[in-house]
């Protein structure tokens, strides 16, 4: 327990030192929401599915930056253990549209109020409009702690976009709050960063980042 409450620590220093030292370092910052909707099913057989809607907004958001859809599929074949697929479908507000197959693997570790949970996620995506193909492993951790009897379940969390090499980074903090008997809802501050390009006729790479605040309810069915 002393070892997880250590995790937790550092993985919420991480994240602070992280985003400063970036926010000081980069020459593009943004502000954006993020809002989502996640309903959930699963049977005692271990069977589930999902759907999920989210909703995000940039350029301070004065503007609409996405909009994407997800159903899933998984199953739950141990405890600690659980494997889906899911499809995305994502339109900006360009129009452009990206269509993505996902496959994920999540291992859950519980011991009495502290959650610690990794996700490896392979994502096959194929841009619309520019008729190409690209792949992503998205690597996440969570680390949760839900206080006592209460509502509240704070979290932190980082989450890594790589394929053959470094791509982005969300960084999390946030809670967990329970309304209801099936349904919660999170509200959270992400620092996100990733690497772009600018739009001149030689483009350079550059260090983006982005400050997120988002809320999501989910629904268990």
């Amino acid at each position: 327990m002393r070892f997880l409450k250590t995790l937790v620590a550092i993985l919420f220093l991480h994240i602070l030192l992280f985003s400063n030292a970036f926010a000081q370092d980069v020459s593009r910052d943004d502000f954006g929401l993020w809002t989502d909707v996640q309903l959930n099913k699963a049977w005692d057989n271990g069977v589930y599915v999902g759907f999920r809607a989210e909703f995000r907004t940039c350029d301070l958001s004065r503007k609409v930056d996405c909009l994407f859809l997800r159903p899933s599929f998984g199953y739950q074949p141990l405890k600690w253990l659980k494997v889906d697929v899911g499809y995305d479908y994502l339109v900006w507000a360009d129009r452009r549209m990206r269509h993505s197959f996902l496959v994920s693997v999540t291992g859950t570790l519980k011991r009495e109020n502290l959650t610690v949970s990794l996700r490896e996620r392979y994502m096959l995506m194929y841009m619309q409009n520019e008729k190409q193909f690209s792949h992503v492993i998205r690597s996440y951790l969570k680390i949760q702690y839900q206080i006592g009897e209460s509502r509240f379940a704070p979290f932190a969390s980082i989450e890594m976009f790589t394929w053959r090499k470094w791509q982005m980074q969300d960084n999390i903090v946030g809670t967990s709050i329970h309304l209801a008997k099936h349904c919660d809802m999170e509200i959270f501050y992400n620092f996100n960063i990733k690497m772009a390009k600018t739009k001149d006729p030689e483009p350079v790479d550059y260090l983006a980042t982005e400050h997120i605040a988002g809320v999501g309810v989910t629904v268990n069915l």
